[in-house]
């Protein structure tokens, strides 16, 4: 005896129901798209929609300012950082370069050397 088949399930992806518009399906792992079921609105329109007075708005404001003020200056220390780090590699692959023996695993060995001297500094300003 054949066993019959489970139909498929509804709202499958690759075959939208015909009821359904094209441009209105998507896949269900896609629900959360934003695109899915119209443009969302971004977050902060949505918070500043909760704030009531003018004031409380101005707050709002204020304090995004500031982190995005504190955040910048984060991303200004590591760039910083990667700077000092990337003179001190160049620094020290001249370094080589001027030996007469040129000799590539010699290079890397002091490379490995600046680099954890570099993690080290760096570990001793984090902490």
């Amino acid at each position: 005896m054949v066993r019959k088949r489970k139909p498929r399930r509804p709202g499958y992806w690759h075959h939208p129901p015909r009821s359904q518009p094209f441009s209105g399906f998507f896949p269900p792992f896609m629900a959360h798209h934003p695109l899915a079921f119209g443009e969302k609105k971004h977050h902060f329109e949505e918070f500043l929609e909760d704030l009531q007075t003018k004031e409380e708005v101005l707050e709002f404001l204020d304090l995004r300012q500031k982190l995005l003020q504190k955040n910048r200056k984060a991303i200004e220390r590591v760039m910083k950082r990667l700077d000092s780090h990337e003179a001190t590699l160049t620094k020290t692959i001249t370094e080589v370069q001027k030996m007469e023996e040129y000799d590539p695993e010699k290079l890397r060995i002091l490379l490995k050397k600046a680099y954890r001297q570099r993690m080290n500094e760096w570990l001793d300003e984090e902490l």
